[in-house]
């Protein structure tokens, strides 16, 4: 069975095309707030950026019933796009998160994980991960520090 035959057995493009459109919407609702109280566009920018590396960890998370072979998937994409570091954010820093920074190290990434983007239920448990993760698997990092380290891309249209 090819990938293209996998990812469409496991719905892969119907949640990709789901979770776009609840994106979207969600990006409305931000833009609409943030613009009423006047907030700084890099808010904005670091909202999109949570919910496009949300969706990457969701597609390539083992424990995702649309991961593994969308993996493989995305993996050829970081690659012809000459990626060289991954910004990891998420809800459970106990869970998901460590689990897609170790797959980040493994695959040779750098892998920096934002403090301020990443939660968990358990106080306590979130502060020994981010202490865990710094220590052995990634920087963890402020969310300005990650911010000032992201290139601006322009666009050549």
């Amino acid at each position: 069975m090819s990938i293209y035959q996998e990812l469409k057995r496991r719905n892969v493009f119907r949640a990709a095309v789901a979770y776009i459109a609840a994106t979207w919407v969600v990006l409305q609702a931000v833009d609409v707030v943030l613009n009423n109280i006047d907030a700084p566009v890099w808010i904005f920018q670091t909202i999109l950026l949570v919910l496009v590396v949300d969706m990457i960890q969701g597609f390539t998370d083992p424990a995702c019933p649309l991961g593994g072979e969308a993996d493989a998937v995305i993996q050829t994409q970081l690659t012809s796009l000459s990626v060289d570091s991954l910004v990891v954010t998420g809800l459970t820093a106990s869970g998901c998160v460590p689990a897609t920074v170790v797959d980040g190290l493994q695959h040779d990434y750098r892998v920096v994980v934002p403090r301020e983007a990443v939660g968990d239920r358990n106080p306590e448990a979130h502060k020994a991960n981010l202490i865990d993760m710094n220590a052995k698997y990634a920087d963890v990092l402020d969310l300005v520090e990650v911010l000032d380290q992201i290139p601006v891309v322009q666009s050549v249209v």
